[in-house]
């Protein structure tokens, strides 16, 4: 049997690899091996203990590291395990390298972990901050998205690092008193808003202002970051000097009708 973990949101699926490992350490007479494929001389020893004559069929367990690393002996022991009664492969990679999708077809059990965007992601955040008795300000649960790129393995780092201080209910200038710093691109954040939904502009645009990047540069940059949208910005712009509206209304008026 093989079980595929695969997905961008690290941390989740690692919570189940560890599941996985955990359910099987329960179980006594299984013998647990783990092959970094990236280390040397790892694809004969795998091969070794994938086709080594078991005594009365005992179960093993195999833990297969950095596929992406290994080569065309791997393959052919994999495809030979997934046949082997006895034996159980664990596999847990962000991405399946091509010369391994085989790998994602049944009878395999398989299991994909999608990186939560927008407010899924805001939710994980304001989660995993409470499991750790924080609580987190909707801008600064923004802003950290940000500053890690939603890489939850990250965010789940920071929040442990700040549930080892006194400040508990987290806000943009803890965050950045704790060292932490926004390393998103900029271009990205504002580009492409007719192709995302209303939640993925309004985390874009939210992280951008709980940065303090400046609401003019944003208004100025969105005006031509997009097809047909000259008229558009015109009449926005006519508001803002007009004194109906300034520039972080104006944008957000954007994001919610884009």
């Amino acid at each position: 049997m093989i079980i595929v973990l695969y997905g961008a949101d690290a941390y989740t699926r690692h919570q189940k690899l560890a599941a996985v490992l955990q359910e099987f350490s329960k179980r006594q007479g299984v013998a647990h091996e783990s092959f970094d494929m990236e280390a040397p001389e790892e694809g004969t020893r795998f091969r070794n203990f994938v086709l080594a004559p078991s005594l009365f069929a005992a179960p093993r367990l195999a833990r297969v590291l950095n596929l992406a690393a290994a080569g065309k002996e791997a393959k052919q022991t994999l495809k030979a395990a997934a046949e082997a009664p006895s034996i159980t492969l664990v596999v847990s990679e962000a991405t399946i390298p091509t010369d391994f999708k085989f790998l994602l077809k049944a009878p395999n059990k398989i299991q994909k972990f999608e990186a939560p965007k927008a407010e899924k992601l805001l939710a994980f955040i304001a989660t995993e901050a409470k499991a750790r008795g924080l609580t987190i300000e909707k801008n600064a649960a923004q802003f950290l998205a940000g500053a890690t790129k939603g890489d939850t393995w990250a965010i789940v780092h920071e929040l442990e690092k700040a549930s080892l201080g006194k400040v508990k209910e987290l806000t943009v200038a803890a965050l950045r008193g704790a060292g932490l710093r926004a390393e998103y691109d900029f271009w990205s954040m504002v580009s492409g808003w007719e192709r995302r939904s209303l939640g993925e502009r309004l985390v874009g645009l939210e992280t951008l202002l709980a940065a303090h990047e400046d609401a003019a540069k944003i208004f100025n940059l969105l005006a031509y970051a997009g097809p047909d949208r000259a008229r558009h910005f015109a009449d926005y712009d006519l508001s803002i000097k007009s004194g109906k509206l300034d520039y972080e209304e104006a944008v957000l008026d954007f994001a919610l009708s884009a």
